[in-house]
């Protein structure tokens, strides 16, 4: 085969090259990889021999969240294959390795746990390339590869098949997320006890957020408000360490056992006679050193036992114990959580629901044994340090008894709740249990004083996070939540991070244009929303948390909110808030509908006492609104891991040059110059210092925020979009693309050419810190 026949791109398939040839996107628009880091991909794959090309992106997409299912769907249909049963079973081989990849933990996709999942994924794939094979033909894409030759506009048929059955054969060896993680610490040169999974950072997890979900929804509140009086009354181990073989250290205590060289001194005094016989009858004294511990690589996992004799209160404290542990501030350790009844059952726990999913499991069973025999079973116990959450009435069973006396060292742990809120910890120690701490949890109080009726007033006042006037516009969110249109026309939209933005205006037609910040961390994030005005026209979005039912309405100019519940709400199809003469209103039933007035009192309506009401609301319904489209397929760089400065005096986030183009564009693109010449420092999580204190905040919306030491040189921003234009501007200069160019009520902003404002911007921003540094 032909090495340019490798790289073909058929015009209408599923994938496409950009950016003359510098990117490849799927058809929709989203990025796949940039060359540059492809050919490091390829590089690699090259030792056990290229697979299919177009597979492979499929599987990189799949491996970075795409929509690649969709697309292989949708080019199925279009190719109509003549044997289109045959060619429907390989699309569904396909789709479930897909499914098998998009369940896989976020950490295994990135960095270098992305080399070694293509690695595993085509080990000895179909119609595999042989090394010398697969060194030429990537060498040809490094040296004689050209856009213009490598497009074809013959039918993709033939490499689509191909693509399908390379892929449904992955899906006949790996049949779920277990195989696959199993086989990544197969790989040659990988050493599985030292496997370490690159850290990312995920949107949608974090301690403080599950708690503050579990403390508003009534399901889950009760294990909620327990997790802090855990962690202040329970001590806690973060690591077990286990003593190492150096005899080193100072001495622990004396005994009746050792060598010769341990003897005390004292010993020595005795009369041969009387020192022989206390040596024969285990009565000389002997020095016991401390063991240093060493370090271990224990994965810590927690039993919680769902048996019918830990139902009720001791289950709900078993879960409140688990999440102190599993999310204790300190915590460093791995945690997996398993629920012991008739067998072992692996949950999640960093969402709410699941922790509702583990409190509704019931198992039929009396007690564990048959949960926990089947755990010891299917895990190597040896190399895990095992928490048992279980009642004491439960370990008083003979075969529970049993069970442990035949794995005397499985568990290092065993916490004993009861109904009255005692909590005994216990610890291994060799095959013995000791006691370690008794604590006594004033749940009944906790929970009186946590409950989310008791705590919402209807006309607390609070302050909410705002975002500042932004001179500059940002990109459409990728991750939408939802979309309200207010009655003036103004589109609003929520994204999934819990951003608020809308449209500098009412959206004109044919003519994009970005969208302004004006709230970040909405207390509410999903759910329904709403907007309207008060007397003063300022505008109010309601928020309402169909779990907890609680309703927030926020003053998007003072940021000051109220907030209620509507405890017997139920959600109702085709139904929604709509705002009508000052209140909001969401119809409960035929008969009746509920009120929602700006202070947040909530009243019930008879409908037949509202007929303008009702013929409002039908009105609304009837009216179909088209959702305000606007472009979303451009990446949001979210977050840089390190900035500098590099030789060519680019600005770098990450692996991403700064830099205006041949064409006068400003763009952020992957760069091969990462060689640093000057470094920022971290200083938080998005903030990032140079030594001269100039200073650049990444927003994780999508926006760079440069902040120079030299006074002379404003405050700019410029998006921090991949694969587009972007623009610059201080609050009153504006440079770049149109999308983003916003001019505020009271301020008159100049337009100018990009070279020169990003030269009296970011060059000068540059220099100030080459200076500094020489």
């Amino acid at each position: 085969m032909n090495s340019d026949y490798y790289y073909k791109a058929y015009e209408d398939y599923l994938w496409r090259y950009e950016e003359d040839g510098s990117v490849i996107a799927l058809s929709n628009g989203d990025t796949i990889v940039y060359r540059q880091h492809l050919l490091t991909i390829l590089d690699r794959l090259a030792i056990q021999g290229l697979p299919c090309f177009t597979a492979l992106l499929v599987v990189l997409g799949a491996a970075r969240r795409k929509k690649v299912d969709d697309l292989l769907i949708e080019t199925y249909t279009k190719a109509n294959f003549q044997h289109q049963e045959v060619v429907k079973v390989y699309l569904e081989g396909a789709l479930k390795i897909i499914e098998i990849i998009n369940q896989l933990p976020e950490d295994c996709r990135r960095g270098e746990n992305e080399i070694i999942l293509l690695q595993t994924l085509f080990k000895n794939s179909h119609n595999q390339r042989n090394s010398n094979a697969s060194k030429k033909i990537i060498e040809f894409y490094r040296e004689n590869f050209l856009i213009e030759n490598s497009i074809s506009k013959s039918r993709f048929h033939h490499n689509f098949h191909f693509t399908l059955r390379t892929l449904n054969d992955i899906s006949l060896r790996i049949k779920n997320v277990e195989d696959l993680l199993g086989e990544m610490k197969n790989i040659p040169g990988v050493d599985s006890e030292s496997f370490i999974l690159e850290t990312v950072e995920s949107d949608d997890f974090s301690v403080e957020k599950l708690m503050n979900d579990l403390n508003e929804n009534p399901l889950t509140f009760r294990v909620g408000s327990l997790i802090k009086y855990i962690w202040g009354g329970m001590n806690i181990p973060f690591k077990n360490n286990r003593p190492g073989n150096q005899p080193l250290g100072g001495f622990a205590d004396i005994t009746n056992k050792g060598n010769f060289d341990k003897l005390l001194p004292s010993e020595f005094a005795n009369e041969e006679v009387v020192f022989l016989s206390r040596l024969a009858n285990n009565e000389a004294l002997y020095f016991q050193r401390e063991l240093p511990p060493e370090d271990n690589d224990f994965q810590r996992v927690i039993l919680i036992d769902v048996s019918l004799k830990n139902w009720g209160t001791i289950k709900t404290l078993s879960h409140a114990i688990m999440l102190a542990i599993a999310h204790h501030p300190q915590r460093r350790e791995q945690v997996n959580v398993f629920l012991v009844g008739e067998k072992a059952t692996s949950i999640k726990i960093e969402k709410a629901k699941d922790i509702i999913t583990g409190l509704r499991k019931l198992s039929t069973a009396l007690f564990p044994v048959n949960g926990l025999a089947h755990y010891f079973s299917n895990h190597p116990v040896n190399d895990q340090e095992i928490l048992l959450i279980t009642s004491r009435e439960t370990m008083q069973y003979s075969e529970m008894k049993s069970l442990l006396a035949e794995h005397p060292r499985a568990i290092d742990f065993w916490i004993h709740p009861t109904v009255d809120g005692e909590v005994s910890i216990f610890k291994r120690r060799g095959t013995h249990k000791t006691a370690v701490k008794s604590i006594q949890i004033p749940f009944k109080e906790i929970w009186e004083k946590s409950s989310p009726k008791a705590k919402t007033k209807p006309n607390e006042i609070f302050k909410v996070l705002e975002a500042r006037n932004y001179p500059i516009l940002f990109s459409a969110t990728n991750r939408l939540q939802c979309q309200i249109i207010a009655t003036d026309g103004v589109v609003f939209e929520v994204s999934k991070n819990g951003n608020l933005f809308q449209t500098p205006g009412v959206p004109v037609k044919d003519k994009l244009s970005g969208w302004r910040l004006i709230a970040e961390n909405l207390p509410i994030r999903v759910g329904e929303f709403s907007i309207g005005e008060n007397e003063k026209g300022e505008r109010i979005l309601l928020m309402f948390n169909r779990g907890s039912k609680k309703l927030i309405l926020l003053n998007l100019v003072t940021k000051s909110r109220v907030q209620s519940v509507i405890p017997e709400w139920k959600r109702i199809v085709d139904q929604r808030f709509e705002f009508y003469e000052k209140c909001f209103w969401y119809e409960k039933d035929s008969d009746s509908i509920w009120r929602v007035d700006l202070k947040g009192v909530v009243t019930e309506w008879k409908l037949d006492e509202l007929n303008p009401v009702r013929t409002f609301l039908l009105g609304r319904i009837a009216k179909t609104v088209k959702p305000f489209v606007s472009p979303r397929h451009y990446q949001i760089f979210k977050r840089s891991r390190n900035v500098y400065i590099n030789e060519k005096e680019q600005l770098i986030f990450s692996t991403h040059a700064l830099y205006v183009n041949s064409g006068g564009v400003i763009k952020l693109d992957t760069t091969t110059n990462l060689a640093a010449k000057i470094s920022a420092t971290a200083i938080s999580e998005n903030i990032f210092e140079f030594p001269d204190g100039s200073q650049i905040t990444h927003h994780r919306a999508g926006m760079l925020i440069f902040k120079s030491s030299n006074l002379a040189i404003p405050e700019f921003f410029i998006p921090s979009i991949l694969n587009r234009g972007l623009a610059v501007a201080s609050a009153d200069r504006f440079a770049g693309a149109a999308y983003f160019f916003y001019e505020g009520e009271d301020t008159v902003v100049q337009r100018e050419n990009s070279r020169t404002l990003f030269s009296r911007y970011v060059t000068e921003f540059v220099k100030q810190i080459l200076y500094h540094g020489t």
